[in-house]
């Protein structure tokens, strides 16, 4: 029998504003600095800030000079605003819970996990998850989305 996460959308999702324009390049560059190069929005259980976050966002787009003025011109409280927003967006765009799911049952790490939860090693889990999604581009990094207190409501 197939066992499935419970979808825990309040956990999950942040609340975040609807911007009418649709997301702006400063919100799509530090969302794809989170998801897709591990440019981790959380220290324990609170959003970094924009001035701790925009390094590893600038490094992450060493290879696109647009998107580095764009982060390099932005502000904290912008880039802070944009991270927000992406932590409110990617683990539903990217069906965060449906990955973490596959990895717990199909990789069969759900006592390991439950193993490094009752640790408080969360940097252990986010190293497991991310070697088990290795060969995904668009899921390995998508821990770096939520915070230690998500991923423990994550695992049961």
């Amino acid at each position: 029998m197939k066992k499935t996460l419970p979808l825990l959308l309040g956990v999950l999702v942040l609340s975040s504003s609807v911007r009418a324009a649709g997301l702006s390049e400063l919100d799509k560059h530090i969302s794809w600095s989170v998801f897709h190069e591990g440019c981790s929005a959380w220290s324990g259980a609170s959003l970094v800030a924009g001035d701790v976050f925009k390094p590893c966002a600038l490094a992450a787009e060493k290879d696109n000079p647009s998107a580095r003025a764009i982060i390099a011109a932005a502000t904290a409280n912008e880039i802070e605003s944009a991270l927000s927003q992406a932590v409110g967006d990617i683990p539903q765009t990217y069906n965060l819970v449906a990955h973490f799911s596959w990895v717990l049952y199909n990789q069969g790490l759900l006592q390991r996990f439950q193993a490094f939860k009752s640790q408080g090693n969360f940097a252990a889990i986010r190293d497991q998850y991310y070697r088990s999604e290795v060969d995904n581009p668009n899921a390995r990094n998508l821990l770096a989305a939520i915070s230690d207190n998500t991923i423990a409501n994550l695992i049961p």
